[in-house]
C-alpha cells in the first residue's frame, strides 16, 4: 500500500509491553514509511466509505468481493464512497508525524480480519 516502509505493529494479539496481564489487539498492521507518502490500493476493487477521525485522520474502506482493505492514517484522500478503483490506484497521502508516516493496514474476509502481511508486497 505504500511504496517504501516496514511493519513496526503486527497483526493480532500480544502482551501490552508495559501493563502486566494486559493484551494488546491489532486488526491489521502499522508500516512505517517517508513522511507524506502517497497511499495505493493493493488490488482493485470499489471504495465503501472514507471516514474521518481526529483519532486516526482519514480512513478509506475498499471492498474487493467477500474481502475489504482498510487504509488508515490519511491526512488527505483522493477517492470517495462508489468509485471503482484499480489495483495501485492512489488513495490518499499519509499525514506527517515529525519525518516519518505511519499507515494503519486491515484486511478482512467479510467480518473476519486477517493477517495483511500476506497481501503486501516485498519488492
Amino acid at each position: 500500500p505504500v511504496r517504501s516502509g516496514f511493519v513496526i505493529e503486527k497483526f493480532g494479539v500480544r502482551p501490552h509491553p508495559v501493563i502486566k496481564d494486559v493484551k494488546i489487539a491489532n486488526n491489521g498492521v502499522d508500516i512505517q514509511t517517508e513522511a507524506g507518502a502517497i497511499v495505493y490500493a493493493v488490488y482493485e476493487g470499489t471504495v465503501v466509505s472514507v471516514i474521518q477521525s481526529s483519532l486516526f485522520g482519514y480512513a478509506v474502506l475498499i471492498r474487493h468481493g467477500d474481502y475489504y482493505t482498510i487504509y488508515s492514517g490519511l491526512e488527505e484522500v483522493f477517492v470517495k464512497a462508489g468509485q471503482n478503483i484499480a489495483s495501485g490506484a492512489p488513495l490518499g497521502r499519509l499525514a506527517d508525524n515529525g519525518g516519518t508516516s505511519r499507515l494503519h493496514f486491515e484486511l478482512w474476509k467479510e467480518t473476519t480480519p486477517l493477517n495483511p502481511e500476506e497481501w503486501l508486497s516485498t519488492k
